[in-house]
């Protein structure tokens, strides 16, 4: 069990922050699926413990694609599923409030290298300096996650 600071919100996003490690997670998927890896599994809880930790905050869920593969229509429906699967297993299995959570739908991308991590369903915190950290590090195409630490 993980025990979390005491301190206000505000003062542990800036120390997050300050520290580079940012609260988002990429869920990844198999090409044309939308269900939940065993492996993927972690990255959903922890973020919910993230949302646990900063019950202001409100996060983003974004659902894509990658565009090599499939159509325009069938990236649209994965990008859809992915991210609604994702925002009902952090509402009903970690009971995160639905109101918190805003999801977004991209359809098929090419955004990560390689290609392949562009089947993914993007979890952030959407807070403008998480959001604006995070557009650097997708310039660079890296795909991945931040991990947050609690004491």
């Amino acid at each position: 069990l993980h025990s979390f600071p005491t301190r206000r919100s505000s003062d542990l996003l800036d120390s997050i922050l300050m520290n580079n490690l940012l609260p988002y997670e990429m869920v990844f998927f198999q090409k044309d699926k939308w269900d939940i890896l065993p492996s993927e599994e972690m990255k959903i809880e922890r973020m919910a413990r993230v949302m646990k930790a900063y019950p202001k905050e409100t996060f983003i869920l974004t659902g894509s694609a990658d565009s090599k593969t499939g159509t325009v229509e069938r990236n649209i429906f994965l990008s859809h599923n992915r991210a609604d699967v994702v925002y009902n297993i952090l509402v009903t299995q970690s009971d995160i409030e639905p109101e918190r959570l805003k999801r977004e739908y991209l359809g098929g991308i090419l955004d990560y290298k390689p290609f392949e991590l562009n089947r993914t369903t993007v979890i952030i915190m959407d807070h403008p300096a998480v959001r604006a950290a995070f557009e650097e590090i997708k310039k660079t195409g890296q795909a991945g996650g931040g991990e947050v630490e609690f004491k």
